[in-house]
């Protein structure tokens, strides 16, 4: 096999970095694998170490002690891999935090006194409309389910709902949209 000149080089430094990678990866996976817990970035740490010492390859001397020098760039880049995650973990905990919803104790009274009107409206509108706007809403039945169901047409199921949510439009401005 013949290469041209300006190959000599790279084919040498291959061959030099196959050698060291056949006599480390073992070792250098296993003290990865110490370091971290996650197994799926393990593989790319593993990467990466190799790829940094492909790249400085050239500047390294002495193959002999090359395991030490694998060692501080897996280390280094397990750092910046730790890092970057509790990073990561922080902005989605920030992000997350930010979706709750704030609710102080008088809020929660705010609500638990808004369910207890909504339930006592409820009760007192007849029952026939109540069982059709819980089907409605509730249960999530459509007019013709309930019309079928109730023995009514679909349209006498639409009025009776018309009839609940104007009454609950009425005592509850704020939920027009729920419930329409």
């Amino acid at each position: 096999m013949h290469l041209p000149d300006q190959d000599i080089p790279t084919f040498r430094k291959t061959v030099r970095f196959e050698r060291i990678y056949q006599a480390t990866y073992f070792r250098l996976m296993y003290f990865i694998k110490r370091m971290t817990r996650n197994e799926i970035a393990r593989e790319d740490l593993l990467q990466e170490t190799y790829v940094h010492l492909w790249i400085n390859l050239e500047k390294i001397t002495d193959d002999e002690k090359i395991f030490p020098l694998l060692r501080m760039y897996a280390t280094n880049i397990i750092i910046n891999f730790l890092k970057k995650s509790a990073r990561e973990q922080f902005r989605a905990e920030q992000f997350y935090k930010r979706l709750e919803p704030v609710t102080t104790q008088e809020e929660v009274m705010e609500i638990k006194e808004c369910i207890e009107r909504y339930e006592h409206i409820l009760k007192q509108i007849p029952i026939q409309q109540r069982t059709i706007f819980i089907l409605s809403t509730e249960e999530g039945f459509t007019y013709k389910e309930i019309a079928e169901k109730m023995n009514l047409s679909p349209d006498t199921i639409k009025y009776h709902l018309t009839q609940v949510r104007r009454t609950l439009r009425s005592q509850f401005p704020l939920l027009k949209t729920v419930t329409e």
